[in-house]
């Protein structure tokens, strides 16, 4: 089977690197080098470096549409795309350019979690049906026909970056082995449910800040959906506070919403229904400390949040 793969973060590589091991990548479409959170380097995504190791054709592009990108998936001559997390819409004229077409692993249960992050929603809405889902894409946002589904059992309490990680490195022998079988004329291709459907818009910065004002459970969730990217946040006094771990504490102690102090050694923030320990943070311009350091160094408002 030849295949073209497209995709970019790392949550694409476990199912290159396994395709790769199991069938001829003929090509691997990915988005151009961007530059990392600092500075003006330009660096290749981790599916560019991959495929670079592996000594992949490679075409780095956003836009399908154009000459160079036309002629590099016509001259791979494959019999199948394979998709993950590419990062770009693929034009309809594009759709039927290959025998069985364009295939996406999508990290939910379609037709719940349409969207580009589908794993941060699902946690932060206290969501525990996790899976992932292939479907032959169309000219929607991933509402074309399934070729199969598993559900992938998580640990309680991951964030998303240890969501995402697990179910990439999971699904990636499945995704592998249902393409085959699909190219093969081996899968039954099936209409996304008319219900159930639900959209994972992408998380942005301004969401990622911390309302204590919510019962610890919504908190906690909250936090782990935004870890590690775009980041969990607070003020302390008129600085921004990054929460980079934290985890429900038991105590009987009752604390204002928003309060933060000590409890048995632990650095703790009222909710409004429980306290919220604070494992790790990053004070603006500063690296990651553990909690306790950022405590004995705190000289700010005992109250964290937009009420301090």
């Amino acid at each position: 089977m030849r295949v073209l793969f497209a995709g970019t973060p790392d949550v694409a590589v476990p199912a290159l690197r396994y395709i790769a091991q199991h069938h001829d990548v003929a090509g691997v479409l990915t988005r151009p080098d961007a530059r990392g959170k600092r500075g003006r380097t330009l660096y290749p995504s981790p599916v560019a470096e991959v495929a670079e190791e592996l000594q992949l054709p490679l075409h780095k592009t956003t836009k399908l549409t154009t000459p160079q990108a036309q002629a590099f998936i016509a001259e791979a001559q494959a019999d199948v795309a394979a998709v993950v997390a590419y990062g770009a819409l693929i034009p309809a004229e594009l759709l039927e350019a290959l025998p069985s077409g364009w295939v996406n692993l999508h990290f939910s249960l379609l037709p719940a979690y349409r969207g580009a992050a589908p794993v941060q929603r699902m946690i932060a809405a206290g969501e525990r049906d996790f899976g992932v889902s292939v479907f032959r894409i169309d000219t929607g946002l991933d509402t074309g026909a399934l070729v199969d589904q598993r559900r992938i059992e998580l640990p309680a309490r991951v964030t998303s970056g240890q969501a995402l990680e697990i179910l990439a490195r999971e699904s990636a022998p499945y995704f592998a082995q249902t393409l085959a079988a699909y190219v093969a004329g081996q899968c039954t291709l099936q209409a996304q449910p008319t219900t159930g459907a639900s959209y994972a818009q992408r998380l942005t910065p301004p969401e990622g800040e911390v309302n204590f004002d919510q019962p610890l459970a919504q908190v906690d969730a909250h936090i782990r959906a935004f870890t590690p990217s775009p980041g969990a946040w607070t003020t302390a006094g008129d600085q921004r506070l990054k929460i980079l771990a934290a985890h429900p504490h038991h105590s009987d102690r009752n604390m204002a919403v928003g309060q933060v102090d000590l409890d048995d050694d632990t650095v703790v923030v009222g909710c409004s229904d429980g306290l919220l320990a604070l494992s790790e943070v990053a004070p603006a311009g500063k690296k990651p400390m553990a909690a306790h350091a950022w405590w004995r160094g705190y000289r700010g408002p005992r109250q964290l949040g937009t009420s301090a």
